[in-house]
């Protein structure tokens, strides 16, 4: 005989859902989507893993019967798109799939036993994203300022900096702000790549728009994020270098001005024809450098000063006789007023890095006031100063 026995139950096989990650990171994209850091969708096993452990425990009827091959088909999205640090909520839809016949004997719960369609985690990271930028190449010739140039007009603020592009997300709004500035770091002519490299600093560098809070500013390699500007106190302010060449500025003879504190310089003879020093009597200083009151160069307009040169050494200060076109003349010791007195000057090195004295300072004949080129290819500057 067959007994047959109506109204029982065969009960859904619980399965346990538990998510993988709870700090589930991503870069800013202006979307929703749940990702991995090279931009790929996470979905099923890497969202949450289903098995039989509830609160810690194998349980011995729960799990997904292998037979059944049934998959993970779970999918999650952020419930905002903006960046938070550990504070991001996810929101995850528990799904299987294979066979829908299948799939209605069991039960997706969470690790604790509750039946759940939905899981969520609030642990979760949207990064701020890096919006490249890059600064135009500067040069100008040397102006005794750190005042950038571009084709002789001094710089305006909001100059010289771009997004790289490709980095902007979606329609967000974010942008520099205008106030920026810049300058160079030194004002020194550049005349090696070196010197040339990181020469010009920004200021004030920060970003502005409704989704600026979502980015982070970086150099164009997006490798260094821009330190913040030690100029200011606002927090929001950045500075970045760039390149910026200062090229010497060509003096010609008639923009340098050299000039001496005494006329005519005076000695009691002494049996030399170098130039004394240290007299009293004759106002005498106390080294040959002391004779020169002011070496500069002027302006295009040949009589406002632009900067001053220094003088590193007279290397020699001698009266002079027979000094006339084509010839210095020689060395005269005898007493005598309204005698030649030749100075022969170095300068700074460190000032004369910044300008190159133009071919008509080499031009001069002996007996005239002339730069000369030693074999080294240094220059000493020779010129005359009225002596008794």
């Amino acid at each position: 005989a067959v007994l047959t026995i109506e109204g029982n139950t065969i009960t859904k096989r619980p399965v346990y859902a538990h998510v993988v990650n709870d700090n589930v990171t991503k870069t800013y994209n202006a979307k929703k989507d749940v990702i991995d850091e090279s931009g790929a969708a996470l979905l099923g096993d890497k969202l949450v893993k289903f098995d039989n452990v509830k609160n810690g425990v194998a349980q011995a009827e729960a799990g997904l019967i292998g037979a059944d091959k049934l998959g993970n088909d779970t999918t999650a999205s952020y419930t905002e798109k903006k960046v938070g640090d550990k504070d991001r909520t996810i929101k995850y839809t528990l799904a299987l799939k294979g066979s829908a016949a299948l799939i209605n004997n069991y039960e997706l719960q969470d690790e604790n036993g509750v039946a759940a369609a939905t899981l969520t985690t609030h642990t979760n990271t949207i990064n701020r994203r890096a919006l490249r930028l890059k600064a135009e190449d500067v040069t100008k010739e040397f102006d005794d300022t750190t005042e950038v140039k571009v084709s002789g007009t001094p710089s305006t603020t909001n100059a010289g900096l771009s997004f790289v592009g490709g980095d902007k997300q979606g329609s967000d709004t974010v942008d520099l702000d205008t106030t920026y500035t810049r300058v160079y770091k030194s004002k020194a002519a550049t005349r090696t790549e070196e010197k040339k490299k990181n020469n010009v600093i920004y200021h004030g560098i920060k970003l502005t728009g409704a989704d600026a809070e979502n980015y982070y500013l970086a150099d164009s390699t997006g490798k260094n994020k821009l330190e913040l500007d030690a100029t200011t106190t606002d927090t929001n302010d950045f500075t970045m270098l760039g390149y910026g060449e200062i090229t010497p500025l060509s003096v010609t003879a008639n923009r340098f001005k050299l000039n001496f504190k005494a006329n005519p310089i005076r000695k009691t003879y002494d049996g030399t024809a170098n130039v004394g020093v240290g007299d009293a009597t004759y106002n005498q200083p106390a080294n040959l450098e002391g004779y020169i009151e002011s070496a500069y160069v002027t302006k295009a307009d040949g009589v406002t000063k632009l900067f001053d040169i220094a003088i590193d050494k007279v290397n020699s200060a001698t009266y002079r006789t027979g000094v006339a076109a084509g010839s210095d003349g020689t060395a005269d010791k005898n007493a005598a007023d309204g005698k030649k007195v030749l100075f022969n000057i170095k300068f700074s090195d460190a000032d004369q890095n910044n300008f190159e004295f133009d071919s008509d300072f080499y031009s001069g004949s002996a007996g005239t006031d002339r730069m000369l080129r030693g074999d080294d290819g240094s220059s000493t500057y020779n010129v005359y100063a009225t002596g008794d």
